[in-house]
């Protein structure tokens, strides 16, 4: 009887307990709403200057733009919030755009028309050149000054110079992959000499080049050597000789009579060696 007495006080204890953490969890969400809902952000006003603050925003539209003035710049005043917010929002939340002023209309336009002339002016001057392709010449001439030895002549002006320092190449392959056709390449290496002294004649000249192990061919490799003198007055000594791996090259010695200049022409059957003969008659050593 008194187990019993036991177990039923026990329980009526536990059901006391929990009807107190419900109600004291009901008091505390109740409280938390309540602070929520009286609760206020306190937001610092924006002064501009020292201005007073903005107002609030209406549906009135803001105050016109000032115009740009072509090479003047763009305009610089004081920030104005409430006029930006009033210029670009409305009460109902639909976005205000504000029209151009005719100055700005104006401005953008000759700025428009600019841009415009000057793509076509460089579209008009920019030569594509397809790659891996050996040139024909444009038909136009350019005229290059070594920088190192004052030595010039005239080349193609699509055709393409290079200087290690010491020598200078002229060619006509454009970047990329060459073609199997070699018909049409052309490769003219130019590099001074000792001076002439040395040597007295441009035959005693070619004697020592083909006296050198690099550069000694059988006889029969030999097939004409020839010279002449430029209009002007310079001598020139050409020996065509065939090649191991080429069809044939060009070796011409260029002299004034106190420097010496030598020249490699590869390959001697191509469509362009025309141009081998004007860099020749165009060369021009420096007093």
């Amino acid at each position: 009887m008194n187990i019993d007495m036991s177990k039923a006080k026990l329980s009526a204890l536990l059901v006391i307990i929990g009807l107190l953490i419900v109600v004291g969890l009901v008091l505390i969400v109740v409280s938390l709403r309540l602070l929520l809902s009286t609760a206020s952000i306190a937001v610092p006003s924006i002064q501009t200057g020292g201005g007073p603050t903005p107002g609030p925003l209406s549906s009135t539209a803001g105050p016109t733009a000032s115009p740009i003035q072509p090479g003047s710049g763009f305009p610089v005043d004081t920030p104005d919030f409430a006029a930006f917010a009033t210029a670009f929002c409305c009460d109902d939340g639909t976005p205000r755009v504000m029209t151009p002023s005719s100055g700005q209309v104006a401005y953008m336009t000759e700025v428009a028309q600019t841009q415009a002339a000057d793509a076509a002016t460089m579209a008009a001057t920019i030569t594509i050149i397809p790659l891996g392709q050996f040139l024909t010449p444009s038909g136009e001439w350019t005229t290059y000054t070594d920088p190192n030895f004052g030595y010039s002549f005239e080349y193609p002006s699509n055709w393409f110079v290079s200087n290690n320092g010491s020598s200078t190449v002229v060619n006509n392959l454009s970047p990329g992959m060459p073609p199997k056709d070699t018909s049409s390449r052309l490769n003219i290496w130019i590099g001074p000499e000792e001076d002439f002294a040395n040597y007295g004649s441009l035959e005693s000249c070619l004697a020592a080049y083909l006296a050198e192990p690099e550069h000694a061919v059988p006889p029969d490799w030999i097939i004409s050597q020839t010279s002449r003198t430029l209009p002007s007055g310079y001598e020139v000594l050409e020996m065509k000789q065939k090649g191991e791996f080429t069809p044939g090259a060009l070796i011409i010695f260029l002299t004034n009579g106190t420097q010496l200049y030598e020249m490699h022409v590869v390959d001697m059957r191509s469509h362009h060696i025309a141009v081998a003969e004007h860099v020749v008659n165009s060369f021009i050593i420096p007093e």
